[in-house]
């Protein structure tokens, strides 16, 4: 199958598709030269445009209290973007896209530990199973603030995947805002990096 575009005078422009079977993904440049729009093949002949993907940025407004001895969900409970609509700020704390593809996902939270010694791991989950830790660490100090950070590329269905961020104490904790706002010490993103 190819793809001509007739010029506007003479002339045209033809598009071959690769001899390989599978998708395709064409990326054209916008008037500035600048990529941002994607002609996919669907991998039966089908065009479509794809202009991006779902992409938010959520953090907890307020305080939350961690569980002791177990991986509790953070509740990033307030939203500073949602283009698409896929995360849930009110009662899963869920990223769920509605687009395939492999997603990158960061997080940050900054939390008071009140131990004098304990163990505290963060980790994203995939659909209710841990994926990969970003920090397990054992603490030999007094009270003090705490900030872990992570990012990891995920893969997502666009149907029914889902992404979230966990913690796990050995101490009492407690998740606050501290002197800043709140979207710079406790949130988690997410935008498509590559569709599928």
């Amino acid at each position: 199958m190819s793809l001509r575009l007739n010029g506007s005078a003479s002339g045209y422009v033809e598009i071959d598709a690769p001899a390989t079977a599978g998708s395709n993904t064409l990326i054209l440049p916008d008037g500035n030269g600048t990529a941002n729009h994607s002609l996919v093949n669907d991998g039966s002949g089908n065009l479509s445009w794809f202009n991006g993907g779902p992409a938010f940025s959520a953090y907890l407004d307020g305080t939350q209290t961690i569980s002791l001895n177990t991986f509790t969900k953070i509740q990033f409970n307030a939203e500073e973007f949602d283009t698409a609509s896929c995360y849930d700020s009110s009662t899963n704390y869920r990223f769920q896209p509605n687009v395939a593809g492999y997603y990158s996902c960061n997080f940050l939270t900054s939390f008071f530990s009140t131990t004098s010694a304990g163990r505290n791991i963060t980790a994203f989950y995939k659909n209710g199973n841990e994926t990969q830790r970003m920090h397990d660490l054992q603490l030999s100090f007094g009270a003090t603030r705490i900030t872990y950070n992570g990012t990891q590329l995920i893969y997502l269905d666009g149907s029914t995947d889902y992404v979230e961020v966990y913690l796990y104490s050995e101490g009492s904790n407690t998740i606050t805002v501290g002197s800043v706002s709140s979207t710079q010490t406790c949130y988690f993103q997410a935008h498509l990096a590559r569709p599928a």
